[in-house]
């Protein structure tokens, strides 16, 4: 099976289907979206590749479902998510948040594999960049204990903190310097 939609106002095809609720949560307008979707199989072992093209961002979610008619069952998926400029796609899906930096201003390109069983994330093979910055390495989050577990490796390459930070290169001439004061990790137990 292949289909493939494409629309400019995604809002008012959810409303005409009766299916506004399903973004109501959302802080942000979708507007326009291109989406293909292939699948091949049978209801309990389903082989399928999406493509999202909206808020000029691409997102494709690939992978395989079992029994997806009463209890779906997700393996071997892996996403990947591209965009232009991180710090527009920030601000346009948390408007009314305040994350700026020119680091954050550069394209994005992250793809991963991904593995969820019983509240355990895995995400594997993370590669991709941030601006100039490289990515890649593996995460684990255990959420079924009482307190969550975060474990793996990330290589960052290169990490520009002053670029992401927004702060200017002319600081480096001046006599600037670290807090003394100890850093309050407490908050990582709960």
């Amino acid at each position: 099976m292949y289909q493939s939609q494409k629309t400019s106002d995604v809002e008012s095809v959810f409303q005409k289907l009766g299916m506004q609720d399903s973004l109501s949560s959302l802080p942000f307008k979708i507007g326009a979206a291109d989406v293909t979707a292939k699948a091949s199989g049978n209801p309990n072992t389903l082989k399928f590749e999406s493509n999202v093209n909206a808020l000029d961002a691409n997102m494709m979610v690939a992978g395989n479902a079992s029994n997806i008619l009463e209890n779906p069952v997700f393996k071997d998926l892996s996403f990947g998510v591209k965009h232009p400029n991180l710090e527009k796609l920030l601000s346009t899906v948390n408007p009314s948040g305040a994350t700026t930096g020119t680091g954050l201003s550069k394209p994005v390109n992250i793809s991963a594999r991904v593995g969820f069983e019983e509240n355990i994330y895995t995400f594997h093979d993370i590669e991709g960049a941030l601006g100039s910055m490289t990515l890649g390495g593996d995460i684990k989050a255990d959420l079924s204990q009482s307190v969550p577990l975060i474990s793996g490796t990330i290589d960052t390459g290169v990490f520009p903190v002053d670029s992401f930070m927004g702060t200017s290169s002319t600081a480096s001439s001046s006599d600037v310097r670290w807090s003394r004061e100890a850093i309050d990790f407490s908050w990582m137990k709960q």
